[in-house]
């Protein structure tokens, strides 16, 4: 097989174009191709954007296409829904909190039988767009047994073309693991997971460290790393050779982000350490920027002190490198909850590679045991830590040292070219479908032609 690119099909339970950090990272890896080798056709058993101006085709299919869903979400109606959310919204499914909370269970539980439901696809339009295309291979995140059986139902149409699996966090051994009665839904979705396996030995991982470990626990499937990638564009392409604007005799460290899982708590830990900075250096002031929504604003902002702290509007994506370039240090945070670090540890975020790119230092306070932790060291474009006598000491040696700062940026910028272009993720994407398809029965027959 070679650098022609094959036709794929996305299949996800989301789409391309939502505005989450899901959906960058999959217009990243999709902008270096042509719209005519990529067609989208994704479920989302919620609400999902799905504009008309896409580059690429995406359909939405229809909300009766898993009928046990449709059927009760009309009874139950939007409203109803959206009050029984809006309880839980900041509690992530995986985390201690949620084992806590009955209404995390009932809802988990609730989405578990929907998604071992049946699933009947009769959207004809659709189906005809997709005959036209004529798929080679199917693209997937996974990550939930619906999409899994969409990519299987697909490739079977298509003459059991091969499927390439994406995995950006750890979802096999976190999903439906929290409550003891889901362990059916768990055991469904690893039957299906490994059945795709053993029918395509080559799949995507988000990490080195990912690969490493997916490599020996899904034998003989090779995995290939493909990183989080960023879309260039004037306002990265400046920043590689932008020195720091900020004025000398002040210091800022921004965070972008939400305040749910106690990153609250651990923004105070990093306010204290850049309170005691402040008391033993009076020649330097610090400061920290915090820019997340109205709701976080609105709940937490009296917790921090504001003579150190500021409270800043939350920023869309389309406009967040220009609040990079207005920091000295880029903060990032990992929840230290036990039973999330079992899903987050191979993972690493989107807004590491946009802060590399963005030539300012990164500090990370995570878990130790998580690939992002190591990866910053690696690099060597930032300080990672663990504990607040850690922290403490990256403060001051970030504030106290501007070339070092400069430094870490720099090798930012030197790693992000290397590892986190969308020419990179294309071609990973490219060698990942060519072994797919030279191992299928379908890639045989392409060559032969």
């Amino acid at each position: 097989m070679s650098n022609q690119e094959p036709r794929i099909l996305i299949v996800n339970g989301q789409s391309v174009y939502d505005k989450n950090a899901t959906g960058i990272t999959l217009q990243s890896i999709c902008s270096d191709f042509q719209t005519n080798s990529l067609l989208e056709v994704y479920y989302s058993m919620g609400d999902s954007l799905n504009q008309c101006d896409n580059k690429i085709k995406s359909f939405r299919l229809s909300p009766k296409t898993v009928p046990l869903n449709y059927l009760i979400r009309k009874m139950l109606g939007r409203n109803r829904i959206e009050n029984y959310n809006s309880g839980i919204k900041t509690i992530d499914v995986r985390s201690r909190e949620a084992k806590k909370n009955t209404k995390v269970k009932v809802k988990s539980f609730i989405l578990g039988l929907i998604s071992n439901s049946p699933v009947i696809i009769k959207d004809k339009a659709i189906l005809e767009e997709m005959d036209r295309f004529s798929p080679e291979v199917i693209y997937t995140l996974g990550a939930d047994i619906i999409p899994l059986k969409l990519a299987r139902h697909f490739s079977k149409r298509y003459n059991d073309i091969p499927i390439l699996l994406h995995y950006m966090d750890n979802w096999p051994q976190t999903k439906y693991a929290e409550f003891g009665i889901q362990k059916v839904f768990y055991r469904k979705l690893h039957k299906l997971l490994l059945e795709i396996q053993n029918s395509n030995k080559v799949a995507l991982v988000i990490s080195e460290k990912m690969a490493c470990e997916y490599d020996k626990r899904f034998s003989p499937v090779h995995h290939l790393v493909l990183m989080n990638s960023v879309q260039m564009n004037d306002s990265y392409d400046s920043s590689i050779n932008n020195k720091y604007e900020c004025k000398q005799d002040c210091v800022f460290f921004s965070y972008l982000g939400g305040l749910h899982l106690n990153r609250d708590k651990q923004l105070l830990e990093i306010q204290k350490g850049i309170a005691d900075f402040n008391c033993t250096d009076t020649k330097t002031a610090v400061k920290l920027r915090i820019y997340t929504s109205k709701k976080d604003r609105d709940r937490f902002e009296t917790e921090f002190d504001s003579e150190i702290t500021e409270f800043c509007e939350y920023v869309e994506h389309e406009k967040v490198f220009q609040e990079y370039k207005k920091a000295d240090v880029l903060v990032h945070i990992e929840s230290f909850d036990q039973d999330l670090i079992e899903f987050t540890k191979y993972s690493v975020s989107t807004k590491i590679s946009e802060y590399m790119f963005s030539g300012k230092p990164i500090l990370l306070y995570a878990p130790k045991e998580i690939a992002v932790y190591q990866y910053i060291e690696d690099c060597e474009c930032g300080v990672s830590v663990c504990d607040k006598f850690g922290m403490h000491k990256a403060i001051e040696r970030l504030v106290s040292d501007s070339i070092y700062r400069e430094q870490l940026g720099e090798r930012g910028v030197k790693n992000a070219l290397k590892k986190h272009t969308v020419e990179t993720a294309y071609q990973t994407l490219l060698i990942a479908c060519g072994e797919l398809l030279s191992q299928s029965e379908v890639g045989r027959k392409l060559n032969a032609e």
